[in-house]
């Protein structure tokens, strides 16, 4: 399970700008290697009451890449990045 700050969450956090995407676009960062399985949303309120939102995805690795997928950079080209 991976999550991060939904598409409607915060654009920063501690000052910094954040990268937001929904369950299906953090699936997309690990390419053909692994398979969609679930994904769920939070809303989390802050200690300052603000409400953030939070998607999660969750991932099976698969057995091996595709034979047609390479790796730079330590992520397959297959991907959108």
């Amino acid at each position: 399970m991976i999550g991060g700050f939904a598409n409607d969450g915060p654009e920063r956090c501690s000052g910094l700008p954040v990268a937001r995407r929904e369950a299906v676009g953090i699936a997309e960062l690990f390419g053909s290697g692994f398979e969609f399985v679930a994904e769920t949303r939070e809303q989390h309120v802050t200690p300052s009451g603000a409400t953030q939102s939070f998607a999660y995805t969750v991932l099976r690795k698969l057995d091996r890449y595709p034979a047609e997928s390479t790796m730079t950079d330590g992520l397959p080209t297959d991907i959108n990045r």
